[in-house]
């Protein structure tokens, strides 16, 4: 499934970026309860997809590359091919001073039991994700 879409964020595309490479912040953008770095731009950790009681745990992988307005982004469900995968860019750009459009291009994938969620529980992941990264950045 292929993902495209925007998010307005009210601070400046710099902060944007830093704010990505932030651990503590990725696990709360991705639902996860900690993320362990691994190497520059990499992490590990567990994310919950899906409501109960179809929830599901996922061993991930995270990584960011890119160090100005394109930035590369993948999780992937550590050690499974039918999986959990994410892949993409976003790119970032200031409208106005002090406020960013992140606009983004996703491919992603969710097997098992989420799987059967199809492309709404991809949608609401990344709604979630930019809903809840706009709340930190502007908090």
């Amino acid at each position: 499934m292929e993902i495209s879409g925007e998010a307005a964020l009210p601070v400046a595309p710099g902060r944007v970026r830093s704010a990505l490479r932030d651990p503590a912040l990725l696990a709360r953008l991705v639902d996860a309860p900690a993320l362990t770095p691994f190497g520059p731009g990499r992490w590990r950790g567990t994310v919950v997809v899906g409501a109960p009681p179809l929830a599901q745990r996922h061993a991930v992988l995270l990584r960011l590359a890119g160090a100005d307005d394109d930035l590369a982004f993948e999780l992937v469900e550590e050690g499974r091919s039918d999986g959990l995968s994410i892949a993409g860019r976003c790119r970032l750009e200031e409208v106005r001073r002090g406020a960013t459009r992140l606009r983004y291009d996703v491919r992603a994938r969710l097997g098992g039991v989420a799987g059967l969620l199809g492309g709404g529980a991809i949608r609401r992941l990344l709604d979630d994700f930019f809903t809840t990264l706009a709340k930190e950045l502007s908090g």
